[in-house]
């Protein structure tokens, strides 16, 4: 319903029964006792009068088809809210993309699972590995096993959020061992 002061039957029947009688919008406001304005647009159209409702906010300026390619765009996993705004050849900010996704009931913003530890599998396979090795002799005096930091100067590797669909399993984020195995 429309926002401001509202006509009742009785105040619809009299305004419309001094008009008839030939009284002017605004003699019949003052008798009434209400704005002249909201006389003015009762007689505009009295049968849709406080029918309507009041539209509020601005008006969207995006189509479905953009709004789907902006959630399937984001759907991929890979795609951050500017590099989706790149990659759309329209003039939609940041925060209409990030409403777009907020709204859409099937992605959400979240993390990714973090790799599972080592299985039974791993820390077998890891020991068959190494008894394979057993007889290189001359072999290991070429090997250097490196337990170094890794340092990122120009930011992370990956991200550990994402745009999420909800239909699907979430990612993984793979975790990186700092040590390494170097044969020269």
């Amino acid at each position: 319903m429309p926002s401001g002061q509202q006509l009742n039957e009785f105040e619809k029947g009299e305004i419309l029964a001094l008009k008839e009688a030939g009284w002017l919008q605004s003699n019949i406001a003052k008798y009434i006792g209400l704005s002249p304005s909201l006389v003015c647009k009762f007689l505009k159209n009295p049968e849709i009068y406080g029918s309507k409702n009041c539209l509020r906010g601005r008006k969207v300026s995006y189509t479905d088809k953009l709004k789907r390619r902006v959630v399937n765009m984001a759907k991929s996993g890979s795609e951050s809210i500017r590099s989706i705004q790149e990659n759309i050849s329209s003039v939609l900010s940041v925060g209409t993309i990030f409403n777009i996704l907020k709204e859409d009931p099937t992605i959400s913003w979240g993390k990714m699972n973090k790799q599972p530890y080592m299985t039974e599998k791993h820390k077998i396979d890891r020991l068959e590995w190494g008894r394979n090795h057993m007889h290189w002799d001359e072999h290991w005096k070429k090997v250097i096993f490196s337990d170094e930091k890794k340092y990122n100067l120009d930011g992370p590797d990956g991200y550990s959020c994402y745009w999420q669909d909800l239909r699907k399993e979430k990612k993984i984020m793979s975790k990186r061992q700092s040590g390494t195995l170097i044969v020269i």
